[in-house]
């Protein structure tokens, strides 16, 4: 007996609403496998650095002087 019929024959043995858990239980597995496991990345982190260094051309991501901090007291 093949897992399949196993688990068919025990959901034919159940009441109709514990088969309706048994199937939501099941469609709750299948959305959890699809977001659990997204598709990883083959690029390695020098890579990536290397092949977009330089492509933000934009103000924003540029650092800005600061100036200087004036000196503060002390806590005593």
């Amino acid at each position: 007996m093949t897992l399949e019929q196993a688990i068919l024959e025990k959901v034919r043995s159940l009441s109709p609403d514990k088969q309706q858990e048994i199937l939501d239980f099941a469609e709750f597995l299948l959305q959890k496998s699809r977001t659990a496991s997204p598709q990883k990345l083959s690029i390695q982190p020098k890579q990536s650095l290397a092949e977009f260094y330089g492509c933000i051309q934009d103000e924003t991501f540029i650092r800005q002087p600061q100036g200087t901090q004036p000196d503060r007291e002390l806590l005593a």
